[in-house]
C-alpha cells in the first residue's frame, strides 16, 4: 500500500510555502490533510474486497501515469461550470491534495523503484519491496520531521474522517471529471468512501505498537505478497539503505539515461518547491475564473507519478 504519512506530512509543510494570501483565504485547511492522499484513495476504496483490488490499482494507475494535465483541466472546467471553482474543498482537493501527492510521487518513485526493482506487487516477486520502502520512509521521516515514531502514538488519528465533512460538489466535480477523462464510474463517491477506509487501513494494518501485526503478516507473506511491508514496526534507520544520503549515482529505472545523485531528502525538498509553485498558480487562475487549457497545461507538468517522465498518454 501507497506510503500515507509521508502525504500527509507533506501537505501540512507545504501551507507554509503558501502566500499569506492563500492562508487566510483557505481557513480549513488543516481539516482536509486527507486530501493529500491523492490518488492513493482509489486503493483504500474497499480495500478488504480482494477480488476487486486489482481493479482499484488499475484505476489508480490510470491516474498516475495518464492525463494527467488533461484531468486537472477538465476538474477545473467541471467546477466552474457548478459554479464551485472559488469553494475551498475545490482547490484544497486539486492543489495541495491531489497535485502535490502527484508532484511527490514523481520525484521520490523513480528512487523507490531504482532500490526496489518493482512498482506494484507482482506473483514473481520474491516480497512487494516498493511497500517495503514507503513504509520505512513514512517511519523515517515521521521521526526526521516529527521527533516520534508511528509506533509511539495512535498514527491513524492523522488522518480525520473528513468524509463526513465533503461538499456534495466536489463529489460531483470529481464524478464528472473521473468519467470523462477514464471512464471511472462513481469516481468521487469512491474518492469520499476512500477518506474513511485510509484511517480504517492505517488503523488495522499500519498501526502497530506491539509489532504483533507484523509478525502476523510474515506469516502470510508467501501468500500474500507484500503483507510483511504494511507493519510501522520498523525502525527509522531501517531506511537509511535507501535514503541515499552518500550521494551514489542512480538512473531512472524506464530511461536509464537520465540520472542523479540527489538523496531522498533532496527529492523531498524539490518536490515542495514545484509543489507550492504550482499551487500559488492554480489558486489565481481559480480566482480569477477564466482560463484556457493552454494555461492550465502551462501549470501542470506533462509526467507520470511513477517514473517522473512524460505520461504515457
Amino acid at each position: 500500500m501507497p506510503g500515507s504519512k509521508i502525504h500527509e506530512l507533506f501537505y501540512k509543510q507545504l501551507k507554509r510555502k503558501l502566500s499569506p494570501e492563500m492562508t487566510v483565504a483557505l481557513p480549513d485547511y488543516d481539516n482536509y490533510s486527507i486530501f493529500a492522499q491523492g490518488h492513493d484513495l482509489l486503493i483504500f476504496y474497499d480495500y478488504w474486497k480482494l477480488w476487486k483490488l486489482n481493479q482499484h490499482i488499475q484505476e489508480s494507475l490510470w491516474l498516475q501515469e495518464d492525463h494527467f494535465q488533461e484531468f486537472i483541466y477538465q476538474y477545473l472546467i467541471q467546477a466552474k461550470r457548478n459554479g464551485q471553482l472559488n469553494q475551498e474543498q475545490i482547490f484544497l482537493f486539486i492543489g495541495p491534495g491531489y497535485i502535490a501527492h502527484h508532484i511527490l510521487d514523481s520525484y521520490l518513485h523513480p528512487l523507490i523503484i531504482f532500490y526496489a526493482g518493482d512498482h506494484i506487487r507482482d506473483a514473481s516477486n520474491e516480497t512487494w519491496k516498493h511497500g517495503k520502502i514507503e513504509t520505512l520512509l513514512d517511519v523515517y521521516f515521521t521521526q526526521y520531521f516529527e521527533h516520534r515514531q508511528c509506533t509511539d502514538y495512535k498514527v491513524y488519528e492523522d488522518f480525520p474522517r473528513t468524509d463526513l465533512l465533503i461538499d456534495p460538489a466536489l463529489i460531483t466535480v470529481l464524478d464528472d471529471t473521473l468519467f470523462r477523462v477514464y471512464g471511472i464510474q462513481s469516481g468521487g463517491s469512491k474518492f469520499k468512501k476512500g477518506i474513511w477506509q485510509t484511517r480504517h487501513f492505517i488503523h488495522l494494518c499500519k498501526y502497530d505498537p506491539h509489532g504483533y501485526k507484523k509478525r502476523f503478516f510474515s506469516v502470510f507473506d508467501h501468500i500474500s505478497k507484500g503483507s510483511a511491508a504494511l507493519s510501522y514496526a520498523v525502525e527509522p534507520n531501517d531506511a537509511v539503505p535507501y535514503m541515499n544520503l552518500q550521494h551514489h549515482r542512480w538512473t531512472n529505472p524506464k530511461n536509464k539515461g537520465i540520472g542523479s545523485t540527489q538523496s531522498m531528502l533532496e527529492l523531498y525538498d524539490l518536490a515542495m518547491e514545484e509543489s507550492a509553485s504550482i499551487c500559488k498558480e492554480l489558486y489565481q487562475l481559480m480566482i480569477c475564473g477564466d482560463f484556457t487549457k493552454d494555461e492550465v497545461y502551462a501549470i501542470i507538468p506533462d509526467r507520470s507519478s511513477s517514473y517522473g517522465l512524460p505520461c504515457s498518454k
